[in-house]
């Protein structure tokens, strides 16, 4: 039996006639007085708290951790196949739903998912960067390449005015001889 069931059962303040032959002894027995009997329970004192411990057993437990260990999550939840066997494919599909349903997985699974949402989404900007830079890049090497090809042809250009200024001055090199002579 669970812990916590067990505490419970035994404070139940509603079982606690004696009709079974079991009598509470400690600290949560006390002597009832006759008028206490008839009446509806409304002036009774609950009695303090419980003070459960953690897993570790070193510290008490928080009053807001609620939440059953994983390994006890199986335990504590009624199986509604077990009338059909351990070995049918329904109880694999119930301890599933049970683990997914269970408030600490749960919340690990929410961070990871979160944390896989974010690196997503910080992968997808990466992308998008990337693809921009290289249709920059891309951008360019076409401007470039344009330049490059218009001063390629006015280099060519530059050397056929060249050639031709040169076969100029040769000629008239030639001719200024002849004139000498």
């Amino acid at each position: 039996m669970d812990s916590r069931a067990h505490v419970i059962a035994c404070n139940d303040q509603e079982d606690e006639d004696n009709d079974d032959g079991v009598e509470i002894t400690g600290q949560n027995a006390e002597d009832k007085l006759p008028e206490e009997d008839n009446s509806n329970h409304d002036n009774q004192q609950l009695p303090p708290p419980l003070n459960f411990l953690d897993n570790d057993g070193n510290q008490p437990a928080s009053r807001s951790h609620q939440s059953a260990p994983k390994d006890s999550v199986e335990k504590t939840v009624p199986s509604t196949f077990s009338a059909f066997g351990a070995n049918k494919a329904g109880v694999g599909i119930e301890k599933q739903l049970v683990a997914y349903m269970d408030p600490v997985s749960r919340q690990e699974r929410h961070e990871e998912n979160g944390m896989i949402q974010f690196y997503v989404n910080q992968l997808t900007d990466m992308n998008n960067t990337i693809a921009s830079l290289c249709a920059k890049v891309k951008k360019l090497l076409l401007g470039n390449r344009s330049k490059t090809n218009k001063v390629q042809e006015r280099l060519m250009e530059q050397r056929l005015e060249n050639q031709g200024l040169k076969s100029q001055i040769e000629s008239l090199k030639n001719k200024i001889e002849l004139m000498q002579i």
